[in-house]
């Protein structure tokens, strides 16, 4: 499947990609325990519970509205580099954050 053209095809990108949209979002999210790190040891920001509870929320209720702030969220965060183009999925997300307007249908 390329880009969806439609809710339904938004929402199966999601479904199919899942595990490694969640990689992607636990790397570059704001959202770090670094207590939880000790120092110079960070490999990657890890999510608080609070948020990974409102990210799963959010795709078991199909609020794409509230999954999309967290996809853009890591979108922003990510360096502008040439290797995050590797990283499994990143496609994917920048399909899904690029074409959200496909989360308008009504009956998509």
């Amino acid at each position: 499947m390329s880009y969806p053209k439609n809710k339904n095809e938004w929402w199966a990108l999601v479904d199919k990609n899942w595990k490694k949209l969640m990689a992607i979002m636990d790397q570059f999210l704001p959202l770090g325990a670094l207590a939880t790190n000790p120092p110079g040891k960070l490999t990657g920001k890890i999510m608080t519970h609070t948020a990974l509870i409102d990210i799963i929320r959010a795709k078991e209720d199909r609020d794409g509205y509230k999954l999309l702030r967290y996809l853009n969220g890591a979108w922003n965060e990510a360096p502008d580099k040439p290797w995050i183009h590797e990283i499994p999925a990143w496609d994917v997300l920048c399909d899904l954050c690029s074409e959200s307007y496909c989360l308008e249908e009504e009956n998509g």
